[in-house]
């Protein structure tokens, strides 16, 4: 009897042994069918991540300001040019950005979400807070020690201040 018992247990062993290779299998396939059909990325080579790591590069272009950081740059004394890039001169004001080089010049775009509110048919050359500013089509100001010092709106009179 003890031999029969022997090969009973080495049978129920043998058994459990097929039970666990086919669980491993089941689950095995599962695991594969799931990278490869669902989330689909079993057969992606490394290269694409790559890829994506390289395309995660962004510039910030520090010229182009809000109306609300129009006195607060680190400079002493810098030119604002404020326009509408929807406008159809726009192509003439940023000429004009890109051909002064005599020292730090910013710009605000009236186009932009929160510069719209500034905008106006008739600007306020004599406001005292960033809130009372409104702006027409084209306005140069020239900002020194956090306060305007200059405000001119005639393309011919910025072009002359900024000698361009």
């Amino acid at each position: 009897m003890a031999k029969m018992n022997m090969q009973e247990e080495q049978k129920e062993v043998y058994n459990l042994i097929i039970i666990i290779m086919i669980v491993i299998a089941v689950l095995s396939c599962v695991y594969l069918f799931s990278r490869a059909f669902i989330s689909k990325d079993l057969f992606k080579k490394k290269e694409d991540t790559k890829t994506k790591e390289t395309t995660k590069n962004v510039e910030f272009d520090y010229s182009k300001i809000i109306v609300g950081e129009l006195l607060n740059r680190e400079y002493s004394e810098y030119y604002v040019l404020v326009f509408d890039s929807t406008d159809d001169m726009a192509f003439d004001y940023e000429n004009m950005l890109s051909a002064y080089n005599k020292g730090k010049i910013y710009q605000i775009d009236l186009s932009e979400g929160f510069n719209k509110k500034y905008k106006s048919e008739t600007s306020n050359p004599n406001a005292k807070t960033i809130n009372e500013l409104k702006f027409g089509k084209l306005t140069l100001i020239k900002v020194k020690n956090g306060s305007i010092v200059k405000y001119l709106e005639d393309k011919a009179a910025i072009r002359s201040e900024l000698k361009i």
